[in-house]
C-alpha cells in the first residue's frame, strides 16, 4: 500500500489551509505508519520466503519440497516450506505404520506361533498332520521353528503321519500388488522385495554366506547362513583375490517351477570376514515349509506327508502341542525403523486389518485405509489444517516401497505432534528412530554434534523413476524443548535424479539453526 493511499482529497485540501508546520507533523506520522507497515510486510515476506534456504535453492533448481518445523512445546510452526504440498514420502510411511501399531496393541505386544496336529500322539507317532498357524509375525525367524520343534520333540514326537501344512489363513493369500513384489516373484537380486505371508519367516530372504579360500586363486566357501532348506540349490563360484581391495560378490535368486536357485558369483579378498547376502524368495509360506522340514529331519523327526500351503482355517479338532512368542512390539518397531524394513512394515500392516472384530479381506490397499484414519484423526488432534494440499493422504503400503504414498510435511508433523502428546506410546516410539550418531545408515554420520546427537529420525529413499528424499523426526530445539519437522525432496521431470547426498546436506543446513546447540 502506498503513503498516498492515506490521503483523499477533501483531507489534501484541508490540509492546505492548515499551518505547514501541522501539514509536516501529520504528513511524518502517516509516512512512518507506512513505512512501518511496509517494513513489517516485507520482513514477513522475507521470513515466508526465507525458511529452510538450502531446500529453497534445491527447489529452484527444479526439485519439488515440502518442509515443515514445529516447537512441540507451543504448537508454533517455525519453520515452513510448502508444507502443504503432497508428495512421494518413501520409507517416512513407516512412521505411520509403526504409531498404527503402537496405537492396536502397546509397545509390550507379542505375535505368538503354533504348531497344531490334527491325530492323537501313538507311541511317538502323530497319526494326521502336522500345522505350522502362521501367526503374521514380523521378526519370526529360522530359530523360532527349532524352539517349536524342539517342544515337539520333548513330547516324544519322532514321526508325523501325515502332510506338513502351511496355514497361512491369517491374511489369505496376498497378492504382490507393488510392481518390485511382482517381477521378484521369477527373479530377485534384492531383499527389499520379498513378498508377503502370515507364515512367513526369515523376512522372506534366503542368506547366502561366501566366505574367502586359505590361498589366493582358490575358491571361497559358498553355503547358507543358517539351515540349509531341501528343494532350494546354491551355485555359482566366487575366487579368493590377493588381501589388497574389497569384496565384489553377486547372488541373484532365480525360480523355475516353483523351486528357488541361487547362482553366486564374483570375488573376495583373503583376508575378508564372511559375508552374508540376502535375497527375497519366490514364496515365503514354501520357503517356511521347506525350512522346517529340513530342522524337523535334523531333530530325528520323520514327516511322511507332502509339505501343503493352505489359506483356509484348520479343523475345529486341531489341538495345540508347542508355542513360541516373538519380540516386543518395541523391538521390532526399532528394527523395522533401523534398517527401513519393507517386509516387517508391509506385515505390520496387514496385521492391523487382520487385528479388526470383523475384518475386511486382508490387503494392503485395506491396510492402506487404516493409516489414511490415522493420519487425517492426527491432525485433527493436533489441530493441524492439512486440507489446503488438496485431497487426503494417500498410502497404498505400509512400508512406503511405492510412489503411490503421498504425504505433506504438515501431514507428518501432525503425527510426529500427536505421538508427542501420548505419554503412553511417545518413548516406544522414539525410542524405534535412530540417532545419526548411531544410526546404522552412514550417510547419517556427517556433521556436527548438534546434527549428530540432538535428532531422531526416519529416512526415506527411492530412485525410480525419479529421486525420493525424505527425512523426518524429532530434535531438541534452541530453547531445550522438543520440536518435530519433516522434509520431503523430489525429482521432477525437470531434474529426475538428485544426488541423495546433496538433498541430505540441504536438510542439515536448514535444520542445524534450530537445533539446541552442543
Amino acid at each position: 500500500m502506498g503513503v498516498w493511499a492515506f490521503l483523499s482529497p477533501k483531507i489534501y485540501f484541508g490540509a492546505v489551509m492548515t499551518e505547514l508546520s501541522t501539514v509536516k507533523r501529520w504528513m511524518r506520522k502517516r509516512i512512518c505508519l507506512v513505512g512501518a507497515l511496509l517494513v513489517g510486510w516485507l520482513a514477513a515476506f522475507t521470513a515466508i520466503a526465507g525458511d529452510f534456504p538450502a531446500l529453497a535453492a534445491l527447489q529452484a533448481k527444479g526439485a519439488r519440497v515440502s518442509a515443515i518445523a514445529v516447537d512441540l512445546e507451543s504448537g508454533k510452526v517455525i519453520g515452513q516450506r510448502n508444507a502443504q504440498t503432497r508428495l512421494t514420502p518413501a520409507s517416512v510411511s513407516k512412521l505411520y505404520t509403526a504409531a498404527a501399531a503402537l496405537g492396536q496393541w502397546g509397545p509390550d505386544h507379542r505375535f505368538v506361533t503354533r504348531l497344531l496336529v490334527t491325530g492323537p500322539l501313538d507311541k511317538g507317532v502323530l497319526r494326521g498332520d502336522l500345522i505350522f498357524m502362521g501367526a503374521g509375525d514380523p521378526t519370526l525367524e529360522d530359530r523360532d521353528l527349532w524352539s517349536l520343534v524342539s517342544a515337539l520333540r520333548h513330547q516324544g514326537v519322532r514321526e508325523v503321519d501325515g502332510h506338513l501344512v502351511i496355514n497361512e489363513s491369517l491374511f489369505g493369500a496376498v497378492s504382490c500388488q507393488a510392481r518390485d513384489r511382482c517381477s521378484a516373484r521369477s527373479a530377485s537380486r534384492h531383499a527389499y522385495n520379498a513378498p508377503l505371508s502370515a507364515a512367513g519367516i526369515d523376512f522372506a530372504t534366503w542368506c547366502v554366506q561366501v566366505s574367502p579360500a586359505e590361498q589366493v586363486g582358490g575358491p571361497a566357501r559358498i553355503g547358507w547362513c543358517r539351515v540349509s532348506a531341501t528343494g532350494v540349490t546354491l551355485g555359482g563360484k566366487v575366487l579368493t583375490t590377493s588381501a589388497a581391495g574389497s569384496a565384489d560378490v553377486s547372488v541373484s535368486r532365480q525360480t523355475h517351477d516353483g523351486h528357488d536357485r541361487l547362482i553366486v558369483s564374483g570375488h573376495i579378498p583373503l583376508n575378508a570376514e564372511p559375508l552374508q547376502i540376502y535375497r527375497a524368495v519366490s514364496n515365503a509360506a514354501d520357503q517356511t515349509g521347506l525350512v522346517l522340514r529340513g530342522i524337523l529331519e535334523s531333530s530325528g523327526i520323520v514327516v511322511r506327508g507332502d509339505n501343503r500351503i493352505t489359506d483356509l482355517p484348520p479343523p475345529a479338532s486341531a489341538r495345540e502341542v508347542a508355542s513360541v512368542e516373538g519380540q516386543a512390539l518395541r523391538e521390532q518397531l526399532a528394527r523395522m525403523m533401523a534398517y527401513s524394513n519393507n517386509y516387517m512394515a508391509d506385515m505390520l500392516a496387514l496385521d492391523l486389518v487382520a487385528a479388526q472384530p470383523s475384518p475386511e479381506t486382508v490387503s494392503l490397499a485395506a491396510a492402506g485405509r487404516r493409516l489414511q484414519a490415522l493420519a487425517l484423526s492426527s491432525a485433527r488432534d493436533s489441530g493441524t489444517d492439512i486440507s489446503a494440499g488438496g485431497g487426503s493422504p494417500v498410502f497404498r503400503s505400509g512400508s512406503g516401497l511405492t510412489l503411490d504414498n503421498t504425504l505433506s510435511a504438515a501431514d507428518i508433523g501432525a503425527l510426529l505432534g500427536h505421538l508427542y502428546h501420548r505419554s503412553d506410546l511417545f518413548p516406544a516410539f522414539l525410542g524405534a528412530l535412530s540417532v545419526p550418531r548411531y544410526s546404522p545408515l552412514r550417510m547419517l554420520h556427517h556433521g556436527d554434534d548438534s546434527w549428530l546427537n540432538q535428532l531422531s529420525v526416519k529416512t526415506g529413499s527411492l530412485n525410480q523413476p525419479y529421486s525420493v528424499m525424505s527425512l523426518a523426526g524429532y530434535f531438541r530445539t534452541t530453547s531445550g524443548g522438543w520440536g518435530a519437522f519433516a522434509m520431503i525432496v523430489n525429482g521432477t521431470s525437470r531434474w529426475p535424479h538428485i544426488y541423495y547426498l546433496d538433498v541430505l546436506a540441504a536438510m542439515r543446513q536448514d535444520l542445524l539453526p534450530l537445533l539446541s546447540p552442543q
